[in-house]
């Protein structure tokens, strides 16, 4: 999520740029639903611009045409061990009903 809006959705003091720690949720979690825990906590991870350019600016951009500061980051894979490698998810892509794959700057499409 977007390190400047964190404060508005989770009880914590403090940014999480790693990934590493749960936190509860401010409310009853049913505004990001998809995130929240079933004891109301989520795992979080805090994004600037210093950081990571683009990806923050993606997340900017989703935010700025749905309203809500943060993607959710799932694993990748399909009854398979998790994607490591371009090439596996290339493999992943063409064996699922996925429409879209971005590797880097680069788009690929069914």
């Amino acid at each position: 999520m977007l390190e400047e809006h964190y404060h508005k959705y989770f009880d914590t003091t403090q940014p999480s740029p790693f990934m590493s720690r749960i936190v509860k949720l401010k409310g009853n979690g049913n505004v990001v639903p998809g995130i929240t825990h079933v004891d109301g906590t989520a795992r979080i991870q805090t994004v600037n611009r210093q950081q990571n350019e683009k990806f923050y600016d993606l997340i900017n951009e989703f935010c700025n045409i749905t309203g809500v500061p943060m993607l959710l980051n799932t694993s990748f894979n399909c009854q398979e061990p998790i994607v490591e490698t371009p090439e596996q998810a290339i493999n992943t892509f063409n064996n699922t009903a996925l429409d879209l794959l971005v590797i880097n700057d680069k788009v690929i499409e069914k």
